[in-house]
């Protein structure tokens, strides 16, 4: 449980601002998370009991990601050796520079011959993907589903519109439409368990058949840090208003966030 206001400092009482505030962040993805609950982390060393809850309250507020329970391994571990508490932070201070490089290079020379690719909700790491893929190939176009109930793909849009970047953008039942235009599909991932499936955002996993249908190439661009152990994903219901702000006793409305991809659906993983 989260201290009460009256009992922390007020130094304390922003960094629980902070969290908060990442917690209820429900766009961004994982490594985008990371990056933020590093600084947050980084912010609370000073304070062993704050970061002790700290590491608890997001160990459980982001149980999906796996590049976070992987973090989160790290810090614990090192909590009594302050110089490598220090580097490992350090570290994942510039993670986004040490990681994005590594992907590209080992995935561009699936896409020399690409000029339209599709995707789906929010990553950073497709972003730092297409932004490089952009660079080497300006004839590259990108189609983006919305990726609703939160739209995670107006978020994605944006951030490719400011690099120059064209895109169409397009609601998430268009996909049969615009997919056999597309040479390629990409996505992120939340997880890579240990049979080799994939879990991202809901709506991945149809995406992923269609692409079998079409004979379109399917690719997950992720970390090695978002491999776990797990063999098999359970998803969790979240904020059912998202989906609807209406209440009838006969009506069930159901919002999952995050789904699991079979490996034989994807044509490759994609990492560093």
């Amino acid at each position: 449980m989260l201290l009460k206001i009256k009992d922390i400092q007020p130094v304390e009482m922003k960094l629980k601002k902070d969290i908060i505030s990442l917690f209820k962040n429900k766009t961004d993805g994982s490594s985008a998370l990371l990056i933020k609950l590093n600084r947050i982390i980084k912010n609370g060393t000073g304070d062993k009991r704050y970061l002790g809850l700290l590491l608890r309250e997001s160990r459980k507020h982001f149980d999906d990601f796996a590049i976070i329970q992987n973090y989160l391994d790290e810090i614990e571990k090192e909590l009594k050796n302050e110089e490598t508490l220090s580097e490992i932070i350090d570290y994942y201070n510039d993670y986004n520079n040490k990681v994005t490089g590594k992907i590209f290079e080992n995935g561009k020379e699936c896409f020399l011959n690409v000029s339209k690719i599709l995707t789906f909700s929010n990553s950073l790491t497709v972003t730092n993907f297409l932004t490089s893929l952009y660079r080497m190939n300006r004839k590259l176009e990108v189609i983006i589903a919305e990726s609703r109930p939160k739209n995670e793909g107006r978020i994605l849009a944006k951030k490719l519109l400011k690099k120059g970047i064209p895109v169409e953008f397009i609601t998430d039942f268009s996909i049969t439409t615009y997919l056999p235009m597309s040479d390629a599909v990409i996505i992120g991932a939340d997880k890579i368990l240990s049979n080799g499936n994939a879990v991202n955002k809901t709506g991945s996993r149809a995406l992923a058949i269609l692409c079998k249908y079409f004979n379109i190439p399917f690719y997950v661009i992720t970390s090695k840090s978002k491999y776990c152990n797990e063999s098999s994903y359970q998803s969790e219901e979240r904020d059912l208003s998202e989906v609807w702000k209406f209440s009838d006793k006969k009506l069930k409305v159901r919002n999952f966030y995050f789904e699991e991809i079979e490996r034989k659906l994807i044509t490759r993983i994609i990492t560093d």
